[in-house]
């Protein structure tokens, strides 16, 4: 494997195009309710050794000289600062102060978890999200519903026409989980569960270690959209410095060819 200045630019430059990737992502969901900003860890990707001219072999403290291959993106994670809450005009969004995630069932019966609370009801009166995915577990309003009340615990209430008082229908159930960042986005605001992530940890709103829930509020995205602009330009950067040592790499062995 060469350990070139030819080599180490190529395999960088794909490192900064995926951050420029990462950070235009992160930008492009600036508006997104519950979306967190991803990050990209970089780091070096290992190193080729070869003696110097001035080791022997009785210097017991040889250095040598050691040839980096360049950079690689190790992971991403999810920045997990909460978004700002926002009011909104509907009785069904619904948003997480604290910790936790909303559980959601797809149509293949998996559960995937969001912090995005815009839910709205369909043809059956139940609790779904924008793409008609339930609520787990289920919320089903009663028929002839003047308005529903959601306590900060997660209990539902139904106002229903012809009633004295409200009546408790359900309670909103949470999820935490012990590495947030283990969980795999999947689209439409979800994460599904991982290895890294571990098993959902259930519980309720205001419950130790979980957040409590605010009606018709939703938390926005947390993207910092200068921050990722200033990432951009920085890497866009780098990528237009390493492109130009590939083209003088090349300028370089032509000239050496020709002296052969």
């Amino acid at each position: 494997m060469s350990s070139g200045a030819n080599y180490i630019a190529a395999v960088s430059m794909q490192t900064f195009e995926k951050q420029i990737a990462i950070n235009t992502n992160n930008i492009g969901n600036a508006q997104t309710r519950g979306y967190k900003d991803y990050q990209a860890l970089i780091k070096d990707i290992g190193y080729q050794y070869e003696k110097g001219a001035n080791n022997f072999a009785d210097n017991m403290a040889e250095q040598g000289i050691q040839y980096g291959m360049g950079s690689s993106i190790a992971s991403t994670v999810r920045l997990l600062t909460q978004g700002q809450l926002e009011g909104s005009s509907s009785q069904y969004d619904i948003a997480i102060n604290g910790n936790g995630y909303f559980q959601i069932l797809l149509s293949d019966g998996t559960i995937a978890y969001t912090k995005d609370g815009t839910f709205t009801l369909d043809k059956d009166r139940r609790v779904v999200t924008t793409e008609g995915n339930p609520l787990v577990p289920e919320i089903i309003v009663p028929q002839e519903t003047k308005s529903i009340i959601i306590k900060d615990n997660g209990e539902v209430y139904a106002d229903v026409d012809g009633q004295l008082e409200p009546q408790n229908i359900t309670q909103i159930q949470l999820a935490v989980f012990t590495n947030e960042n283990g969980l795999r986005s999947v689209g439409n605001n979800l994460q599904v569960v991982t290895d890294a992530s571990g098993e959902p940890i259930l519980g309720y709103p205001g419950d130790d270690g979980f957040g409590r829930v605010k009606q018709s509020f939703y938390e926005g995205s947390n993207t910092n959209v200068l921050k990722n602009i200033m990432e951009i330009n920085t890497a866009s950067k780098i990528y237009a410095f390493l492109s130009k040592v590939i083209q003088q790499y090349g300028q370089m062995q032509d000239a050496l060819n020709n002296r052969i």
